[in-house]
């Protein structure tokens, strides 16, 4: 990971703080495949893993006021 990601990565999760609707997005778009493909490596189900995988971004959206900076 290079200096330029980091930053950008700050970046994304203080916008994610604010409530802003597009680092939630950005967040998403990046990491949902990743998500479901370890969820498919625990339940068979796809309906199953998809809708677990929402779930986290719904809390993810939901808590986003006590995320801490790494």
């Amino acid at each position: 990971m290079t200096y330029k990601d980091i930053k950008h990565n700050e970046e994304v999760n203080e916008l994610l703080k604010k409530g802003n609707p597009t680092a939630l997005e950005h967040i998403h778009l990046r990491y949902k495949r990743l998500l479901f493909w370890i969820g498919k490596q625990i339940v068979e189900d796809d309906f199953v893993v998809e809708t677990l995988v929402q779930d986290v971004f719904l809390k993810l959206w939901l808590q986003r006021d006590s995320i801490e900076t790494p």
